[in-house]
């Protein structure tokens, strides 16, 4: 059995990476992003993304983010690697809904 992603991702602990989801079936597309004191909430980057059971694999379009997720309700954890900041360990919790199509996001 497959697990719903659908909906906006939060980083649990500092809120700096999130994820914006649209599922059909086990194929996942939507946007990614980082926040920081130098990057303003905005529109995020392409990602594509597959779920196999409870397992969500991503990848940024542009190639430089990717990461594979174990999702469990309303959390997910695992590594997320990018090009330039290595790879970490994060957990995120859905927040809400997908946003809408140009809809301000975050």
């Amino acid at each position: 059995m497959t697990v719903d992603v659908d909906g906006s991702w939060r980083e649990s602990t500092t809120g700096f990476f999130w994820l914006d989801l649209k599922q059909e079936g086990t194929k996942v597309t939507g946007s990614l992003g980082m926040l920081g004191p130098t990057s303003p909430p905005g529109r995020g980057d392409k990602v594509e993304g597959t779920l196999a059971g409870d397992t969500f694999s991503f990848k940024e379009v542009s190639g430089s983010m990717q990461g594979e997720m174990t999702v469990s309700g309303d959390e997910m954890t695992g590594r997320v690697s990018h090009h330039l900041f290595g790879t970490r360990q994060v957990s995120l919790r859905r927040t809400g809904p997908p946003s809408q199509p140009g809809s301000p996001t975050r």
